[in-house]
């Protein structure tokens, strides 16, 4: 059976700042290389970074005719996913949809979508098999993470999560053209990067987020980790890693242990990796081990300068904390890169003020480098439910509500108390402008 994967979107929207798409969709690297392993031709498209408009990927469709294309979509490219199932259910293919989108909205996916025939939700790499070997029986009812159509309605079948995370293959990166992505700008020359994923789940609560792998977390082994970043390195020349995890030193011990692994094996001075983590999850001894095991950037979610207004957000975190850890990090010569949040329910003027100003302050003293987004709100999250209720002085910009097309981060969803459309746009223009003017780290777009 020949199975075509598509990575939707003709534009990258994972970072603000203008750049190449860094890497191949490590979800789409799993799946690729687990229908390999079961006997599947796959085909990857990866619409970003090789230029694809949705109707380039609907000519590639009718001129290599695939059994299947399952799309994988986040709420950004959601109609570009569209356009694609209906360009493939016409050219006689099975349609299946996954990722964040489609995972959290199966139901309305399917209503919106009629050419999409099949929703994995959550995890793929056991469910995507499973389906495609029923996808002639009539036993879809019995597969986990599966949404589909009745004759007279729709159902999910129950979710499940892979609890061993260790069975899991590498993905196989030659599967993907590696030319067609960034190259992080290096002392040495450009490099490329791999992400990589130590857990799934997380436990925290921040409203904007719903994870997609649930609030349970699960671990890889420290061994299994150091294992794929050793293969990568001599099968690939892998020389950077990017942990995709949202809290990548959530188990202390297991990540210590890790960093004692690429000792042992000679990879800390060989490759550098970064991390994405939460300030009540380092410590100055962890960053000391992490940094003489090759830490080189680390990601942080600051969101706010306003105490009062982090509460609100969900981030169990404190400004003096937050400081005390870039302090610490920058240091010991890691690269921080702060996340920040404008527009958030509950925000005011002078709330948005203070978020500026501590960033400024950070980046002036410390040399951070940050992402300022807008708020986006996502269905399915706690900030959605927010919004529809009007907490904190949050109501919809008009034609926003339920808009796929108006996920940019750069645009306003929302109207929050005194903050209109108009002056956000405003703020962000002059936040941005002023932050730019400082120099930061270069943190990954090196040419700063």
């Amino acid at each position: 059976m020949r199975v075509m994967l598509v990575d939707s979107g003709e534009i990258y929207l994972e970072r603000t700042r203008a750049m190449g798409k860094p890497y191949p969709h490590s979800g789409i690297g799993y799946l690729a290389t687990t229908l390999v392993e079961e006997g599947y031709q796959v085909t990857i498209v990866d619409m970003a970074a090789q230029q694809l408009s949705r109707n380039d990927v609907a000519d590639l469709i009718r001129k290599t005719h695939p059994d299947v294309v399952a799309i994988s979509s986040m709420t950004y490219a959601i109609l570009c996913a569209y356009s694609i199932a209906e360009a493939a259910k016409s050219a006689g293919c099975t349609v299946i949809a996954g990722g964040v989108h489609p995972t959290l909205l199966p139901e309305r996916t399917l209503k919106e979508c009629s050419s999409i025939d099949y929703i994995v939700c959550g995890e793929g790499e056991a469910a995507l098999p499973a389906l495609l070997a029923h996808l002639e029986s009539d036993h879809i009812d019995t597969l986990p993470n599966v949404a589909y159509r009745t004759e007279t309605q729709i159902k999910k079948n129950p979710v499940h999560y892979i609890q061993n995370l260790d069975d899991l293959p590498f993905p196989d990166w030659s599967l993907f053209d590696y030319s067609l992505y960034y190259r992080l700008p290096t002392d040495e020359g450009e490099i490329a990067l791999y992400q990589i994923n130590s857990s799934r789940g997380c436990p925290y609560t921040c409203t904007f987020c719903s994870p997609l792998h649930g609030k349970k977390v699960r671990f890889r082994s420290a061994e299994n980790l150091v294992q794929e970043m050793k293969v990568n390195h001599e099968q690939f020349n892998a020389r950077h890693f990017d942990f995709a995890d949202s809290n990548a030193t959530l188990h202390k011990k297991n990540f210590m242990a890790m960093c004692t692994l690429l000792g042992k094996e000679g990879l800390s001075d060989e490759v550098g990796w970064s991390i994405d983590t939460h300030v009540n999850h380092v410590d100055k001894a962890l960053l000391e081990q992490a940094a003489k095991a090759g830490l080189k950037f680390m990601s942080i979610g600051v969101e706010s300068g306003d105490q009062t207004l982090l509460r609100h957000i969900g981030k169990k975190i404190t400004l003096p904390a937050i400081e005390k850890t870039i302090k610490t990090a920058t240091a010991l010569g890691i690269r921080v890169k702060c996340s920040l949040l404008l527009g958030h329910p509950y925000e005011t003027l002078e709330t948005a003020k203070k978020t500026f100003e501590f960033a400024l302050y950070l980046r002036k003293k410390y040399g951070i480098e940050y992402y300022y987004n807008l708020v986006d709100v996502y269905p399915g999250t706690h900030l959605y439910s927010m919004v529809e209720q009007g907490e904190g002085g949050a109501r919809w910009i008009s034609g926003k509500r339920n808009n796929w097309a108006a996920y940019r981060r750069d645009e306003p969803m929302i109207e929050v108390n005194d903050l209109t459309e108009e002056v956000l746009q405003t703020l962000y223009r002059q936040y941005t402008q002023v932050l730019d003017e400082q120099r930061g780290s270069s943190f990954y777009e090196g040419g700063e």
